[in-house]
């Protein structure tokens, strides 16, 4: 099974190693393509160029390009590595998003096998695939998983050769053959839920391309209009307590699930299961 992993990351400080060694252990080094949205944080420029000695693709976006096309530059990537290389599936991704499966009986498994089993049962049917939801990490709690399956938290992948367009979030793409989205087992283990100080920082990076930050009024209008990160604007309008408070309403028992078989395999990888620990 040969699975190609893109990722678009700036400044994922936190996020990009635990990433890297994840994926590098799911699909193998060589397999693994990085879309660098210019970064400048000094520990991101070295880790990059680290990854790249050692075999890892490296695409340096340059400073000033409209975001609002990162799903074209995306898209046009994956087809600029599938026209010398074969894969069976492409994941375009974020940094703070891991592989993870469903299994038949429904047990979550980020067992390498599985993961590879299970695509293999889907090479048959070509076209673009779309998530069932993911598991949103708990602020603190790890181990500890929030199940979401609101169309927000919907993320799509592609069997080979089959990307043409994505949107700005991998929410949405068009696959070659024209077919709807084949639903599939495949989700995300999404470190979405970010310490208040991390989210400041990453969320006004996201912001600025569209708005303001620092308009309060700006952020509420993009908020209310549902335009492209208008889900950022909603978290960053709010105060640090605010900010805290909402992060307990993730408690809802009926969609929390344990996923300790995640929290092992980052510690054999020698990661610090709760990732923004650092």
């Amino acid at each position: 099974m040969n699975i190609l992993c893109v990722l678009a990351q700036k400044n994922e400080a936190a996020c990009l190693d635990p990433w890297v060694r994840y994926h590098a252990y799911m699909v193998g080094m060589e397999n693994l393509h990085i879309i660098d949205n210019a970064s400048d944080d000094p520990m991101v420029i070295e880790k990059l160029k680290f990854y790249e000695q050692a075999g890892i693709g490296i695409t340096r976006i340059p400073p000033g390009t409209d975001f609002s096309l990162r799903g074209n530059y995306t898209s046009e990537l994956i087809n600029e590595i599938e026209s010398t290389r074969n894969f069976d599936f492409v994941f375009p991704m974020d940094c703070d998003e891991f592989l993870a499966v469903f299994t038949a009986d429904g047990r979550p498994s980020c067992r390498r096998e599985d993961i590879h089993n299970y695509l293999a049962r889907l090479k048959s049917r070509e076209g673009i695939y779309e998530m069932p939801g993911c598991f949103e990490n708990i602020n603190a709690v790890p181990g500890v998983f929030r199940w979401r399956s609101d169309g927000q938290y919907t993320k799509v992948y592609f069997s080979g050769h089959q990307c043409v367009r994505l949107d700005i979030g991998y929410h949405n793409g068009v696959a070659r053959n024209g077919l709807p989205r084949i639903k599939g087992d495949i989700f995300y283990v999404h470190y979405q839920v970010k310490p208040y100080s991390m989210f400041r920082k990453l969320g006004r990076q996201k912001l600025e391309p569209f708005v303001n930050p620092d308009d309060r009024e700006a952020l509420q209008r993009l908020k209310d209009s549902r335009g492209i990160n208008f889900h950022v604007a909603s978290m960053y309008l709010l105060t640090e307590e605010e900010y805290n408070n909402t992060l307990q309403w993730q408690r809802v028992k009926e969609n929390e699930r344990m996923f300790v078989e995640f929290n092992n395999l980052l510690k054999v990888l020698g990661l610090n299961p709760n990732i923004f620990d650092v």
